[in-house]
């Protein structure tokens, strides 16, 4: 009774409170971070650099927002440095408390991931830290965030995000199966590789999706003067200057400042790192152009913020929570036959720094075994229907696309870096890959499955913050998938999965972009899974002698690269050099080079073969109809070959996709809209499967 009676007071208080004084303040400030001293050592390459001159200033940039009804207060900063560590943030941290008693866990400090910053790290790759500036800088950062604290006043915050696609693209690249590179280590383990170069033949394509979503977090005093902008993207950097620079973060937070608040020195435009570990500016697959300069990649930005600003609600009655939990990780230590080769290294190198890449891995290795574990600070976020994430490594694009897909709240921003810098973080299929991301490091030597913990623990804290449960993905639909789905198969995979299930081998990427068309969804809705080198074994028990398979198909590997460019189904018993069974595949050297052809495994001259070229890196529509003896192949709609092929698949309950059932010359390209069918499909069906994709009958890229 005596809480019934005061919960009407309680709303009364709550609504006289957000009537009279609101809920929400805010605070920003800068705090210019450039060195004194120089020259400096700089990090941000695999070798120890020096700078010796300041090309535009570095700041260190703050926002507090304090919650009067929850008495919430939460302190933010960016930091135009490429990697701070955890020790250094939270010693930052201690002093910030200490100053404002601003709790040290509803703190977050983030790097910009500038490569033209003094270094505070040891160990980020070949750079040591720079003495000097690593005592100068924890003063400034701890200078801001009391400034911002300071500043504490009314306000009223919204948030947009705009599709910034053109401005951010995946930069790591399957290698081909024919030309694995070596590692650092002198092994040929490379199955993607950073930056591949424009067109590069030795690339099949894009080992992942970007993140192409801009965000932006407005701060506006209640009569509407701009305060504080924060955008966050998922972009690597862009260095476009000699010495030591705020890359273009620096200058979209200038520029954004100069569009929004012209000539009022006390608004701060911020522009922090998102999940971009394996993202950057470059489309390696379109051929090499004249690129824009820094200025003007910043400026296209802007004015798209400054657009989607427009479209943004500000509100003062905003619930905010922070939640923080900190996890202890091992780390990928080497072996004593890596330790025995590093060492040779290491005693070879005396007092000098590292001149190349092996000398740089060998004198990681022994700090890995030095340091076998990494305390790893996740933190979560809640303003009113929009998610702050932390995560203290290089995140790859998937990963803040997963954070986004299942969070609780409706806009999510992620910052990566943050609360200190653990290294990258590749989803774990990643790691069969191989590459310089997974190159144990300092900056990448968490444990393989360190990814999926890591965003299970932000997705807790985010569901402990807001009070609701997360998201399940689900791929969005389209006119496509539903004709199919009226068809009735009896297996169905849209293959954009997020991460490994079932009857995934190693060798598999998830949710790249799938096909475009008007029959499949929009904004970037339309996934794929690529296949570089590994199957996806699929239960054909339900299949009899007569069955049809439809997918669309993405080839990245030349037709003039091996006998068989690509098996793309495989229906037969495992194990066998040759393998009787139904094999679907594209011809190479050996014969119908670039052609879709159907082997029973047995004998050479019972093959069908297709007569189009499938063009490389294009999606094309195929469906193999199998009715006993009978086969045909159909290719975008369009019947390719038909005749009698003896069946020697023998009702095989296992069959495979992107590859054969001896593991012989898989697929190395993507797949999307799988569907399987315990009956054969007849050429009306086919067709009208075709037609709702919308696609031309060229197919496309």
């Amino acid at each position: 009774m005596k809480l019934l009676s005061l919960a009407p007071l309680s709303i009364l208080l709550l609504g006289f409170a957000h009537a009279q004084d609101p809920a929400l303040h805010a605070g920003a400030a800068k705090v210019d971070i450039s060195p004194l001293e120089l020259p400096v050592l700089r990090n941000g390459g695999f070798l120890q650099a020096i700078d010796k001159r300041i090309a535009d200033p570095l700041h260190a940039r703050s926002l507090v927002l304090h919650e009067k009804v929850s008495g919430t207060r939460v302190a933010i900063a960016i930091v135009d440095s490429c990697m701070i560590p955890r020790t250094m943030c939270d010693a930052i941290k201690k002093e910030v408390t200490a100053k404002t008693g601003i709790a040290t866990d509803h703190i977050l400090i983030a790097a910009t991931h500038t490569h033209n910053a003094p270094s505070v790290m040891h160990y980020c790759l070949g750079t040591k830290a720079d003495p000097n500036y690593s005592k100068f800088l924890p003063p400034r950062v701890v200078e801001a965030i009391v400034n911002a604290n300071e500043a504490l006043q009314p306000a009223k915050a919204g948030w947009a995000v705009f599709d910034a696609d053109d401005f951010t693209k995946t930069r790591r690249w399957i290698t081909r199966s024919d030309r694995f590179g070596i590692d650092p280590f002198g092994e040929r383990t490379v199955h993607a590789m950073m930056h591949p170069g424009y067109q590069n033949p030795n690339y099949i394509g894009e080992s992942g999706p970007p993140d192409p979503w801009f965000s932006l977090l407005s701060l506006q005093t209640m009569e509407g003067k701009p305060l504080a902008l924060l955008g966050n993207f998922s972009m690597h950097y862009f260095s476009g200057h000699s010495g030591i620079s705020a890359d273009y973060f620096g200058e979209f937070s200038r520029t954004i400042a100069k569009r929004l608040a012209p000539n009022d020195a006390t608004f701060v435009g911020i522009l922090s790192q998102g999940t971009s570990g394996d993202s950057w500016r470059g489309d390696y697959s379109q051929p090499k152009q004249p690129g824009p300069t820094l200025q003007e990649y910043t400026a296209d930005l802007v004015s798209l913020a400054t657009s989607a600003l427009q479209h943004a609600k500000h509100r003062h009655d905003l619930p905010l929570a922070m939640e923080e939990t900190r996890t202890t990780f091992k780390r990928r230590t080497p072996d004593e036959k890596r330790l025995t080769w590093a060492r040779k290294l290491v005693d070879a190198m005396g007092e000098r720094r590292p001149r190349n890449r092996p000398e740089v891995y060998a004198e990681q290795a022994f700090y890995l075994h030095e340091n076998p574990e990494e305390e790893v600070v996740l933190q979560a976020i809640r303003l009113g229907d929009l998610a702050l994430t932390a995560i203290p490594n290089e995140v790859y694009a998937l990963t803040g696309l997963k954070l986004k897909a299942r969070s609780p709240l409706g806009v999510t921003i992620n910052f990566s870096l943050a609360n200190g810098a653990a290294g990258y973080i590749p989803p774990p299929e990643q790691h069969h890959l191989g590459g310089y991301t997974t190159w144990p490091a300092r900056t990448a030597g968490l444990e393989v499955e360190a990814e999926p913990k890591i965003e299970e623990e932000v997705l807790k804290l985010l569901e402990k913050a807001s009070g609701r449960t997360r998201k399940t993905y689900q791929e969005a639909g389209g006119h496509y998938a539903t004709t199919v789905a009226t068809q009735k198969p009896v297996i169905s995979l849209r293959m954009g999965e997020m991460e490994s299930g079932p009857g995934h081998e190693p060798g598999l990427a998830y949710h790249l972009p799938g096909v475009t068309g008007p029959g499949f969804p929009g904004l970037h809705e339309s996934r794929s899974m690529a296949f570089a080198g590994g199957r996806l074994r699929v239960d054909a028990s339900t299949l009899g002698a007569t069955y049809s398979v439809s997918m669309w198909v993405w080839n990245g590997m030349p037709r003039n690269g091996r006998p068989v460019t690509g098996y793309l189904f495989s229906r037969g018993k495992d194990g066998l050099k040759e393998v009787p069974g139904d094999h679907l595949g594209i011809g190479g050297t050996h014969s119908h080079s670039g052609k879709l052809f159907l082997f029973n495994g047995n004998k050479r001259d019972e093959l069908l073969g297709g007569k189009t070229v499938l063009p490389l890196r294009t999606w094309s529509h195929v469906v193999l109809v199998r009715s006993g003896k009978k086969a045909t192949l159909y290719l975008n709609g369009v019947e390719e070959v038909s005749a009698t092929l003896t069946p020697t698949h023998r009702n095989s309950a296992r069959a495979f996709l992107g590859g054969r059932s001896d593991n012989f010359a898989n697929l190395e390209g993507r797949m999307d809209e799988v569907a399987i069918f315990d009956r054969a499909l007849t050429s009306e069906e086919v067709a009208t499967q075709f037609a709702a994709s919308g696609v031309t009958n060229e197919a496309q890229k």
